[in-house]
């Protein structure tokens, strides 16, 4: 019991939490990025449509985006901890489902229910740093969480391409019941509660009201909900369509569109650098214009080449990699703003 205490508290000191929340971020890349090398594997395992197969990523975004409202109230209520245990074991009861689904009807069921649980770590990650830190050290936290959280989409589909080697795509999805499991056990045996002022209406239909109404009535709050809106419609349309694009117009599947995939990623890694010293340089708004109008430029270029037949591979990716750092310095002070 004492070497379980001393493991409990090294979690809990600040630096190692932000490790854990960076971790509960990834749920979200991970359970989406690490399907795409293994589309046509489930279309022939399930002897299904490569569109239905695709249909798999907005069935998991959707109850996703929709139980956040749930689990941030619902956290302050009862706390963090129940809270994310009931998600992330919605979360493992998702992955079970598809791992043995015999058709795409269960698939698309499973990843609904993952999308309901995973939407816990997203929220809650965010709550316990609230919790724990504030002013400058709240933005070093969240900064950094969502650093580890940047690494999921380069890893996600070299992982699942070498475990479909061994063990089809059914082996992706026991990697994530392993990778919910592990969450959760942390979350039961050595995460301590952080919320400790409770409150008794946080889930009464008023309170989420006027909370829903304080930010879109704030013109603010509401214009830059729709920029973050518009951004991220463009890159789940990116993430549904890259792998059949790929093959089609490139003939990349397997080893080489996972690594196409995970060079392109770099480019979150590398806004999160840009953003952290050109806020610090120029503030938030004079860094927005400009990777705005950046990332319109880089859009036009790729739309351009694509029409006028003259997008190579090495184009293609030289421009989704600057996309993708453009696009996370402009969601990054979006979603702060």
């Amino acid at each position: 019991m004492e070497c379980f205490s001393r493991i409990r508290d090294l979690l809990m000191k600040k630096s190692n939490l932000v490790i854990y929340c960076g971790a509960l971020f990834c749920i979200t890349a991970a359970s989406i990025d690490i399907m795409l090398p293994v589309f046509h594997h489930m279309e022939r395992g399930l002897q299904t449509s490569l569109e239905l197969v695709q249909y798999s990523i907005p069935a998991f975004l959707f109850p996703f985006a929709l139980m956040q409202m749930f689990y941030g109230p619902a956290s302050d209520r009862f706390g963090r901890q129940p809270v994310l245990q009931v998600g992330l074991g919605l979360y493992i009861l998702g992955s079970i489902l598809v791992f043995c689904a015999p058709s795409i009807s269960t698939v698309l069921l499973g990843r609904f229910i993952q999308g309901m649980g995973a939407a816990s770590g997203q929220v809650i990650a965010r709550a316990i740093l609230r919790d724990r830190n504030s002013g400058a050290e709240l933005a070093k936290a969240i900064s950094f969480a969502m650093a580890i959280f940047s690494i999921a989409p380069i890893l996600a589909p070299l992982i699942a391409y070498f475990i479909s080697i061994f063990s089809g795509w059914r082996g992706v999805f026991f990697f994530l019941i392993l990778f919910g499991t592990g969450l959760w056990l942390a979350t039961r045996f050595l995460y301590m509660e952080t919320n400790q002022n409770l409150n008794p209406n946080a889930l009464q239909f008023s309170s989420i009201f006027s909370a829903v109404k304080m930010v879109l009535s704030n013109r603010q709050s509401f214009y830059f909900l729709w920029v973050a809106v518009l951004l991220n419609s463009s890159i789940i349309l990116y993430v549904i369509n890259i792998a059949p694009m790929l093959e089609i117009k490139y003939g990349i599947t397997g080893l080489k569109f996972a690594l196409i995939f995970a060079m392109t990623g770099l480019g979150i890694p590398l806004g999160q650098f840009l953003n952290h010293h050109a806020v610090d340089k120029f503030g938030v708004i004079k860094t927005m214009i400009f990777s705005s109008i950046f990332t319109v430029i880089v859009l036009s270029l790729l739309v351009g080449l694509s029409l006028l037949n003259l997008l190579s591979v090495v184009c293609f990716v030289t421009l989704v990699f600057l996309y993708c750092a453009s696009f996370l310095v402009v969601l990054g002070n979006a979603t702060s703003m």
